[in-house]
């Protein structure tokens, strides 16, 4: 299946039993995919996790503000940087664009927080717990493990990089499967 976000397309690729749940969808569907990027013989691609139509069309416009919230953020701390396109990826973006956004330079890279183990696997463990519908928040997990907001916020930050969990709403989480 190919994925289209308007700016690149990347293939999502699945196996066995997985290919089932992607056949469900045709050519022009809005979906949202969660998955890992992975690559083989010189292809990126992504190989979904989650995936499920999005029936309000509206969700698209939210999810590309978040996304411009999010670079707007990252472009304040200094830390926004446009990856050159690599094989598989074929870039939608006129040459002109392109070179502009390529123009930011990453200053800084902020160091990754140091997270235990144990407390990743706690963190972990909590989301699960206390997901519900809408997902668990920051609060909710170090309240639960009777940790502070901020080693609550860095153990969820490294799951979010890890693949472990996943962010459906700004500040909530919930674990992937």
């Amino acid at each position: 299946m190919w994925l289209d976000d308007g700016s690149a397309t990347i293939r999502a690729k699945a196996w066995g039993e997985d290919v089932r749940r992607m056949t469900r969808f045709e050519v022009g569907d809005l979906v949202e995919v969660v998955g890992r990027v992975r690559e083989y013989d010189g292809e990126v691609h992504v190989v979904p996790e989650v995936i499920r139509r999005v029936e309000d069309p509206n969700w698209e416009l939210v999810r590309e503000l978040e996304i411009l919230y999010a670079r707007k953020k990252l472009l304040a701390e200094g830390r926004l940087l446009r990856p050159e396109p690599r094989s598989g990826i074929q870039s939608a973006e006129p040459p002109e664009r392109e070179q502009a956004v390529g123009e930011v330079e990453e200053l800084e890279e902020l160091p990754l927080p140091e997270v235990p183990e144990e407390l990743k696997k706690k963190a972990l463990l909590s989301v699960e717990k206390l997901e519900g519908e809408e997902g668990a928040s920051v609060t909710d997990v170090a309240a639960d493990l009777d940790i502070s907001r901020k080693e609550a916020e860095d153990a969820l930050y490294m799951l979010l990089i890890e693949g472990q969990i996943y962010e459906p709403k700004a500040g909530r989480f919930k674990r992937l499967r």
